[in-house]
């Protein structure tokens, strides 16, 4: 009876550390989000920026034209860079969770 009760308590002490790792790894995620989130408000800012400059000094009709086909390219490439950086973000993630999955399948077949 005692070695059930010692069994018990064991497992719910490492369950305990194992989901303060899992808490350490999401907040390390959180703040990586956070971080990416504001570098891609700060490049936008920064088109908007230069954009609102070009627009103050413009001094015809042709130049605000111009300076909203620079604009439009900056932003269709800061959202091109974007893309990129989701799609490896992606590929990242389906890799491991693959490799967890293979791991996954070795314990269930080392059972058989």
């Amino acid at each position: 009876m005692n070695k059930v009760i010692l069994s018990f308590l064991f497992v719910f002490l490492f369950q305990g550390v194992a989901s303060a790792d899992e808490g350490e790894r999401r907040s390390e995620n959180i703040e990586k989000m956070k971080s990416n989130v504001l570098d891609h408000i700060g490049k936008k800012r920064a088109v908007l920026d230069t954009f609102e400059g070009c627009v103050k000094s413009a001094s015809a009709r042709e130049d605000i034209k111009t300076c909203r086909k620079s604009k439009k390219e900056a932003m269709k490439n800061l959202r091109a860079e974007n893309k990129e950086k989701k799609e490896k973000f992606r590929s990242e993630r389906k890799e491991k969770r693959k490799q967890r999955k293979g791991k996954r399948g070795k314990r269930d077949s080392d059972k058989d």
